[in-house]
């Protein structure tokens, strides 16, 4: 047995889900926008008319034979290139497994919505009529006639295409034939084009429009406790030529450029990337399905759920990816799935994350609303983190459900407590706050964000609480608030990558961190002042 199916396997046995629950004040900040808009509640795509496919193999060959008989033409059918080079098909995964195996095949540039119909209407998802609400629609692609994909969930082919822009093989005589002033490839896809009654797809004669263009822009989401617009970085990016897709991802900037067409593209934002992917809700996709142009295609989130799915996406991007600290990476062999729901989790009798580590469903659950409050981004960006963290923490207990179950509440919580808190504020000052995540820093948001969660009393901490930020913090709240409802924290020097590689591993409730506090103590930390410190919990 393969060391991934083993994990999986493992997974599947811990059947337990941990949430995290807050209450806090909170203060609504409505956004000022400008410029280009993506936003509201999630949409669904409208499709209209099914296109003729002008990249059937018996299109384009009537379209060679159309430009071979013209006037000025001096190649003959001997000399045509038309032939099978791909095939369009589509698969219908009959379980949310099934999706998973084949979204793991990440050469397939899968499409939720088929890729010969007009789009009425642009969104966020599509679901075919014809299958069930809750069951894995039918996924769309284009792929070479010979790849070996996986034949065990159900598929149809479509077509059988000739997609001459991706032809290698064109060389020669043909290759440099001018016909009515254009390049033979050229001629040839305006003569399918004109033949399938595609016109806007045509080129037009003049140079300009002619000329090749690479799809790009920028991606943007609003953040409401910076009170502005903010690049998104990691996010893929598609451009669709009928067919042909080409993909980018964005950078620091929220600047993507994918490689090159001469017609329009249809545009996508698809939320995800090699090591995770946000979901719209329990399953599908979370994605954005832009407009069809030819010129760039900027994307700003200021409002609703493309936001909130943003937010989601930056919290699971930095944890993969950007700065943390030396904390490790939730990597478990296969890609976490986010679930990102549209809605309130008090609903369901939860709250605003929660996490299960079933490999076969979305691993962590991030709502958007608490009861009717809408999160504010870092609260959206912090519950990520903490969620993300029981995966880090899970691995760290050799990934063994036995050792991880033996771990208590208390533990189990509280350390991600301590890492959102950390991971979030390394954000916040990253972008110009820079006493984010102190003591002194008062903000309407859950904990731990609102100064550090130092505020609050012993007994309102219960198992979610700051004793790991109390470990690597320098602000005792006894002395501050002059009171002993709160702990008494002479503590500080650990930091929370080293409690991570070191011994945490070896904690599973307080009697056994208070052990290893004492064997891994910095050297101006006392046992009495650990002693004390661990009194309060």
């Amino acid at each position: 047995m393969n060391n991934q199916l083993s994990m999986k396997l493992a997974l599947v046995c811990l059947s337990l889900i941990f949430f995290a629950s807050c209450k806090r004040e909170h203060e609504h900040i409505t956004p000022s926008k400008q410029g280009n808009t993506q936003s509201g509640p999630a949409e669904k795509i409208i499709l209209g008319r099914k296109l003729e496919n002008p990249y059937t193999v018996e299109n384009m060959k009537i379209a060679f034979s159309n430009i071979a008989s013209s006037s000025n033409s001096r190649i003959s059918s001997d000399d045509s290139p038309v032939r099978l080079t791909h095939l369009y098909l589509r698969f219908l995964p009959k379980d949310w497994t099934e999706y998973d195996i084949l979204k793991s095949d990440t050469t397939l540039k899968l499409y939720q919505i088929p890729l010969d119909y007009e789009i009425i209407t642009y969104g966020n998802s599509y679901q075919d009529p014809d299958i069930p609400e809750d069951n894995p629609t039918w996924q769309y692609v284009a792929i070479k006639y010979d790849y070996n994909f996986n034949k065990n969930i159900r598929h149809e082919i479509l077509a059988e295409l000739y997609l001459p822009e991706s032809d290698s093989s064109i060389e020669g005589e043909v290759a440099n034939l001018r016909i009515h002033g254009k390049g033979f490839i050229d001629a040839l896809v305006d003569e399918a084009m004109i033949l399938t009654k595609n016109y806007d797809d045509t080129l037009q004669t003049n140079n300009t429009n002619r000329a090749a263009w690479n799809p790009n822009g920028t991606v943007k989401v609003y953040d409401t406790r910076l009170g502005k617009l903010i690049p998104l970085q990691g996010v893929r990016m598609r451009a669709r030529r009928w067919f042909d897709v080409n993909e980018a991802v964005t950078d620091q900037n929220g600047w993507y450029q994918t490689a090159g067409f001469k017609r329009p593209a249809n545009y996508s934002l698809v939320f995800e990337t090699g090591g995770f992917d946000i979901r719209s809700g329990t399953f599908g996709q979370a994605m954005i399905d832009g407009p069809k142009q030819k010129s760039s295609w900027n994307v700003d989130l200021w409002d609703g759920v493309n936001r909130f799915y943003a937010h989601v996406f930056r919290g699971a991007w930095r944890y993969h990816y950007g700065y943390i600290g030396g904390l490790s990476r939730p990597i478990l062999g296969f890609k976490l799935k986010y679930a990102a729901y549209d809605k309130s989790g008090s609903v369901q009798g939860l709250n605003i994350g929660t996490w299960s580590v079933f490999s076969i469903n979305p691993n962590i659950f991030i709502y958007r609303f608490d009861e009717a409050v809408e999160l504010d981004s870092d609260e959206i960006f912090s519950t990520t983190c903490h969620e993300t963290c029981h995966t880090t923490h899970y691995i760290k207990m050799n990934a063994g459900p036995v050792q991880y179950l033996q771990v208590n509440e208390f533990i189990r919580e509280s350390w991600p407590v301590a890492v959102e808190w950390y991971i979030t504020s390394l954000e916040y000052r990253d972008r110009g706050i820079r006493d984010y995540g102190t003591g002194n820093y008062q903000i309407y948001a859950s904990y731990p964000l609102d100064r550090a969660y130092q505020y609050w009393p012993i007994e309102c901490k219960k198992e979610y609480s700051s004793i790991f930020i109390n470990l690597v913090d320098n602000f005792n709240e006894s002395l501050e608030w002059q009171s002993s409802s709160y702990p008494n924290d002479a503590v500080t020097g650990y930091s929370l990558s080293g409690i991570e590689s070191n011994f945490l591993k070896h904690v599973y409730g307080q009697t056994s961190l208070k052990e290893q506090l004492k064997k891994n103590k910095p050297h101006n930390v006392t046992d009495e002042q650990i002693d004390l410190l661990m009194k309060s919990y």
